[in-house]
């Protein structure tokens, strides 16, 4: 199901803020390897989003809803070999209402429709039971990780999702 009330909307500058309180929050970042946050500043930001507006590579975007206002981020950033990486952080006020299914769902089909990406894969810790329920319901699954890239933290699981599944 993909929830109508759930908008994606590409970053902006006034959207800094937002991200830069999001990532700065321990119980946002814990399970990406940061429990007290990054630490960012405006000019952290600033930079960020010029890195991301330079690369066509990279999809990133705002969630919102008429209730919470700024939910959280969703992005991916396709590789050459149509593998792209995806990942989505919600503010916890948000967490556990359909919110990230929403979001990533819509992030999903706006890749493989336009074409930029064949498969996409998360990475989540396997203790993260949330993260791997969602990532189950929107069709991913266990598979091989492709030698191409990073090594893996060592309790990280690579799940994927091809453009076939996800269509149907």
């Amino acid at each position: 199901m993909r929830d109508a009330t759930v908008e994606l909307r590409p970053t902006t500058e006034t959207d800094l803020p937002d991200l830069m309180a999001l990532w700065n929050d321990g119980a946002v970042m814990r399970h990406v390897g940061y429990p007290d946050g990054i630490g960012a500043d405006p000019e952290h930001m600033r930079a960020w989003l010029r890195r991301v507006r330079a690369d066509p590579s990279r999809r990133h975007y705002t969630i919102h809803t008429a209730e919470i206002g700024f939910c959280g981020e969703v992005h991916a950033r396709t590789a050459a070999d149509g593998l792209a990486s995806l990942d989505i952080k919600l503010q916890p006020k948000a967490q556990g209402r359909g919110i990230a299914h929403a979001a990533l769902g819509r992030l999903i089909d706006e890749i493989f429709s336009a074409g930029v990406a064949s498969r996409a894969y998360v990475e989540p810790d396997r203790a993260n039971s949330a993260a791997l329920r969602l990532y189950g319901r929107l069709g991913f699954v266990e598979r091989p990780r492709p030698a191409s890239l990073e090594p893996l933290g060592s309790n990280a699981v690579h799940l994927e999702i091809s453009r076939d599944l996800a269509l149907r």
